[in-house]
């Protein structure tokens, strides 16, 4: 109930409620947008952008609906923008090599465990499409219905390419563990 009341207080203008509430969407969405993006500055850019858009639109938030689910798609279409400019910087700049990441950001503590970063880099690995569609399923926590309409693609091409991502890294962790 308290996260419906910051929203109300948010769609009055409360920045107060406002920081409240993205306290509570800070980690796992900068988790999502580590996994996302691959790269940490790349990442904390679209977290801001995230924050900053979601302030601006809480007004148009409509009651009943999932907020978390709400905000992880605009964190989704911010950072395939973040990803669609840094590829045309790119082609001028080539020595922007990823930062590693350090004990004093929000996604250390998630990945601290040994197993945890193992399955972290085998879902890197996965084809984009399923990388994708499994990091809005596990990370963002949306339902399939949502991640079709925010990915624009049929539910059962959506279920198959997560069915698909859990067989890989299935396969992948077994393998691990028989070595």
């Amino acid at each position: 109930m308290q996260e419906q009341e910051w929203i109300a207080r948010c769609q009055n203008g409360d920045e107060q409620a406002f920081a409240l509430l993205m306290d509570a969407y800070r980690k796992p969405l900068f988790s999502f947008l580590m996994r996302f993006c691959r790269e940490r500055g790349l990442a904390e850019d679209a977290l801001q952008e995230t924050l900053i858009k979601v302030w601006r639109r809480i007004g148009s938030f409509k009651p009943g609906h999932r907020f978390s689910s709400w905000v992880m798609q605009i964190a989704y279409r911010t950072a395939i923008d973040q990803r669609r400019r840094r590829k045309s910087e790119r082609l001028f700049f080539r020595d922007d090599l990823p930062e590693p990441v350090s004990p004093d950001n929000p996604a250390s503590e998630i990945e601290s465990s040994e197993g945890y970063e193992n399955l972290l880099d085998l879902v890197d690995r996965l084809p984009e499409k399923q990388r994708r569609i499994f990091l809005l399923r596990v990370q963002g926590e949306m339902t399939f219905r949502e991640i079709a309409r925010l990915v624009k693609l049929p539910i059962n091409t959506v279920l198959s390419q997560m069915r698909y991502a859990v067989t890989k890294l299935r396969k992948q962790l077994d393998e691990n563990q028989n070595k």
